[in-house]
């Protein structure tokens, strides 16, 4: 029987060779266009950088490291040899010999010998593979990235393919093998097994066939990772090399291609335009993830959930075939103009016939990565007070390729309005996931908690500092305000929590502090003009007939119609009192335990970060603070809140339950290693699993005590039409809003405040959807600051407790809302 296995595995393999694709170098010729784009991109870096620093040849040799890290990061396929020779060969004379020559052969020379070393390791695990593998022997697997090199011979390189297969192969068949034992365990918690438990529980057949499965999904992986590394364009190369070279000033500057300036152009805008379909690759097919509700492909009435795009043609054109593209490919196809027609060869899982559906692009709105709103009732001793949560994911508003966006400020300043009919009587403001966006919305959105003035000081590289203010005296919420940050809160979202806490405004809660990203970028359109380096005219800079010729000549580096783009950090921000966010964030005024203070998601964790300083302060206009009815926050006021809400962390069940569950990420996040035996592995998944059930238990007990609460639209449902008479209609629910890789958005050269610090794959989700404690606790605050302000009704109260945190009148106040054993407000 083992032997049969063994036959169909080879069978399988021998197949998978005969497919198997051909590595295609990139070209080592450096085009006409992209040595344009290289002069354009260093002179960009060397004259409008912030810094105004120059590489000196310690940085050009630290570039060749960087680039190989950037294509092997795992440090598997390269030695530490190569390192050593790449950088005496190409970064002693990278300055003189390339880039002062606007040349890429040593990016292209690099990349060429990776994919060969994929190709290489590839036909090393297929023979690999076909061997017996002891998946019950012992040994580790490092997972712990942070002090690994590249091997240092081929044979090191082997034993370290060697426990990485183990540990795929393990990661394959070991969910099967835990399904089996849970079904013949019941109720019953798995125990810690023995081989002979195991055989008792596991036939041999049955895990040899799973073994085999395995191997036959690895090989296919790694035959698709060199499939995607043969179909890499040079423009991509000269992008992650210029990348590379662009942070060796900052870790936010880059070089963008013609297809990222055109993703960044919809991250800006939150629109695109498209087919209105969420995409995927399922091993080569794309595949319809699905579709959003009222866009151009769901309209259509052709096209489901599941099918896939085999063909694809523009307008009347003729079909091409995409099976097997990679999918960033395909969505090119899929964008273009708005109204322009796009034809879809679509095959069904219901169908024996492929079909051809026409579909007009159209405009699509993001709408999930709009502002959205809920309103609360939050328990209060014997009340119950609303509170308003606005979550926010990013500072969107119009550019010059896409003038049609909203703007976050107006979306937010509606939810304002709508919570404020429903009646709130405070707000949250949270920024937790908002890694930035248009530094004008930022300030726009300030604007909105307060009457006029400073909100963000911006100085460039010439000492100059710009004042940005709000000058619109409206106040859309007056009322007490919490601003809930995290790690992940980064630029303009500090802007906006800095400049509320200055102002003493809104209350700060969440992580100790925030991401710490106090830099400004701005993107500039290759080729750079002479308004970009001088601000007088829109001349190019062309001087010489080389890169003249070059313009003629066509390139077909990228199927889009945008150009490539340098975003370069330009300036750094400070708030009102003079200190840059730089590093330090945004403190807290009210701190949170959070598992993101564990992970290296820091603006001091990345590579090249600009420093910490501080410019002139700018002094708090007392007689504007008196002159607005909002609410003013004293140290004395929120020393209480943070008070109130400690005695609150050391009492609440929901609190233990987030420190427990903190404690159990800690232990398995600190682990720099994972076994490559079966049985090791899997009585260690099994005692984090028995730990995991215990808190997931102890979370289903807290859920039934969520707030009550209402979602606030954004805009107004669409109305339903009217049924036909004496006809039942049932109820619908449409699908849900998500974004659509199909898609095509021209981007500007606006000031873009962009963190890239959010790291998906290592956040933890220590509240579950549903039951989000650390919003639960800031309601909670607000809800302690409501009863204050209660008391702080008169005009003459409220200057006394400005200008005085000794006033007789605020001590009194504060006594009274908390006398001597007043026990905390039920959490249920």
């Amino acid at each position: 029987m083992l032997n049969r296995f063994r036959i169909h595995f080879l069978l399988l393999t021998l197949s998978c060779a005969a497919v198997s694709p051909i590595s295609a170098e990139v070209p080592l010729e450096t085009s006409f266009q992209m040595k344009a784009e290289i002069k354009d991109m260093r002179m960009a870096m060397e004259r409008l950088h912030f810094t105004q620093k120059v590489l000196t040849q310690e940085d050009y040799e630290a570039l060749i490291p960087q680039y190989m890290e950037r294509l092997d990061f795992n440090y598997l396929y390269f030695l530490s040899s190569d390192e050593w020779l790449w950088t005496q060969r190409f970064g002693r004379t990278l300055k003189n010999n390339y880039l002062d020559k606007n040349e890429l052969y040593p990016a292209f020379y690099i990349f060429n010998t990776f994919e060969k070393r994929v190709a290489e390791r590839l036909d090393w695990t297929r023979t690999f593979l076909e061997g017996e593998i002891d998946v019950f022997g012992s040994g580790d697997y490092i997972t712990d990235l942070e002090n690994r090199t590249w091997p240092k011979t081929r044979e090191e390189a082997d034993e370290l393919w060697t426990r990485r297969i183990r540990h795929e192969i393990l990661s394959e068949i070991i969910p099967k093998i835990r399904e089996e034992l849970e079904e013949q365990f019941g109720d019953e918690p798995v125990p810690q097994l023995t081989r002979e438990q195991y055989d008792e529980h596991i036939s041999a057949e049955q895990h040899q066939e799973w073994i085999v499965d395995a191997k036959q999904k690895i090989l296919e992986r790694y035959e698709r990772w060199l499939q995607r590394i043969g179909e890499t364009k040079p423009a991509e190369v000269q992008e992650d090399f210029l990348t590379e070279l662009a942070q060796r000033y900052d870790p936010h500057s880059n070089f963008m291609s013609p297809d990222t300036s055109e993703d960044f152009g919809i991250s800006i805008s939150n629109e695109l335009i498209g087919i209105g379909a969420v995409l995927s690759d399922d091993n080569g097919f794309c595949k319809i993830l699905e579709l959003i509700d009222g866009g151009p492909a769901a309209k259509s009435g052709e096209i489901k959930e599941g099918d896939t795009i085999i063909g694809v043609a523009q307008g009347r054109g003729e079909f091409e075939d995409v099976v097997g593209k990679r999918l960033r490919d395909i969505v090119r196809l899929i964008r273009g103009k708005e109204d322009s027609l796009v034809r879809l060869r679509i095959r069904s899982e219901t169908s024996v016939e492929d079909k051809v559906v026409p579909i007009t692009r159209k405009r699509i709105k993001l709408e999930e990565k709009l502002a959205s709103a809920e309103l609360h009732q939050v328990p209060a001793g014997d009340t119950t007070l609303s509170i308003g949560v606005i979550k926010l994911p990013n500072f969107y508003g119009p550019t010059h390729g896409n003038p049609h966006s909203t703007r976050a400020r107006d979306d937010v300043d509606l939810l304002i309005s709508r919570l404020k009919e429903q009646g709130v009587e405070g707000i949250v403001l949270d920024l937790r996931n908002n890694g930035g966006g248009l530094l004008d919305e930022a300030i726009n959105v300030t604007g909105l908690f307060i009457t006029t003035g400073p909100v963000v000081k911006v100085k460039n590289r010439a000492g100059d500092v710009d004042v940005s203010r709000d000058y619109d005296p409206k106040i859309s919420w007056e009322g007490p305000l919490a601003v809930l940050t995290s790690r992940y809160s980064a630029s303009a979202s500090e802007i906006v929590a800095g400049a509320l806490q200055f102002y003493r405004r809104a209350l700060v809660i969440g992580d100790e502090s925030t991401h710490g990203k106090g830099t400004v970028q701005s993107t500039f359109t290759l080729p750079i003009s002479v308004y970009d380096m001088m601000g007088r005219d829109n001349r190019f800079i062309r001087p010489n007939l080389l890169e003249r010729v070059g313009r003629l000549i066509p390139t077909t580096s990228s199927s889009s119609s945008m150009p490539s783009m340098a975003k370069i950090t330009i300036a750094k921000y400070y708030l009102p009192d003079g200190s840059s966010t730089q590093l330090r964030g945004v403190v807290s005024d009210i701190n949170l335990p959070s598992v993101a203070e564990l992970l290296p998601i820091r603006e001091s964790d990345l590579d090249n970060p600009m420093t910490w300083d501080q410019i002139e302060e700018l002094p708090i206009e007392s007689e504007l603070l008196v002159s607005n009815a909002y609410p003013y926050l004293q140290d004395s006021i929120v020393g209480l809140l943070a008070d109130r809400s400690q005695q609150r962390r050391e009492l609440l069940e929901e609190f233990q339950y987030l420190d427990a569950t903190i404690s159990s990420f800690k232990s398995r996040y600190d682990r720099k290693s994972i076994p490559i035996g079966l049985l090791d592995r899997i009585n260690l998944l099994n005692a984090d699993d028995q730990l995991i059930d215990q808190l997931e238990a102890r979370q289903d007990e807290l859920e039934g005590f969520t707030f009550a609460h209402l979602a606030i639209p954004l805009k107004d449902p669409e109305p339903m039409p009217e049924p036909p008479a004496e006809t039942e209609v049932e109820n619908e629910t449409g699908a849900s809003d998500s974004p659509q890789l199909a898609a095509n958005v021209d981007s500007n050269d606006s000031v873009e405040l962009d963190a890239d610090a959010k790291d998906d794959d290592e956040e933890e989700d220590e509240d579950k959807k549903g039951f989000d404690i650390h919003l639960r606790e800031s309601m909670r605050i607000v809800s302690d600051w409501i009863l204050l302000e209660k008391h702080i009704d008169t005009s003459e109260n409220r200057q006394i407790a400005i200008h005085s945190d000794n006033a007789p009148t605020l001590n009194h106040i504060l006594g009274e809302l908390n006398p001597a054993g007043d026990p905390l407000r039920s959490t249920r």
